[in-house]
């Protein structure tokens, strides 16, 4: 399967709409939220953060919210959406750090 030539060089000449910034931007806030959710409600359920989140400002932006705090909706050079975004990474690691992930209380077998 060789692939078509010409779909290739549309990937490869891809342009991102809000650049490569806003995508670092966006995964590191993201990443955050997911290591939050994992050190709340364990590891399993790491996924549920980033998706309430983005419920949650999916709404926002429809009501024509402006705060930096809906890093994915800003724009690309966005400082304050930047800023919000490493500080969620930021708290993230800090948390999963300190508390791990919350366990299933099962205690090992060979106890």
């Amino acid at each position: 399967m060789a692939g078509d030539p010409v779909a290739f060089a549309a990937a490869r000449d891809g342009h991102l709409p809000g650049g490569s910034l806003s995508l670092l931007r966006n995964l590191g806030g993201m990443t955050g939220t997911g290591l939050l959710s994992a050190a709340v409600l364990g590891g399993a359920f790491g996924w549920v953060g980033p998706m309430g989140y983005l419920l949650v400002i999916e709404g926002g932006l429809a009501a024509g919210w402006g705060t930096p705090w809906i890093w994915p909706g800003r724009p690309s050079g966005d400082l304050g959406g930047a800023l919000c975004a490493s500080a969620v990474f930021a708290a993230g690691v800090i948390a999963l750090t300190l508390l791990g992930t919350r366990g299933a209380g099962r205690r090992p077998a060979s106890e």
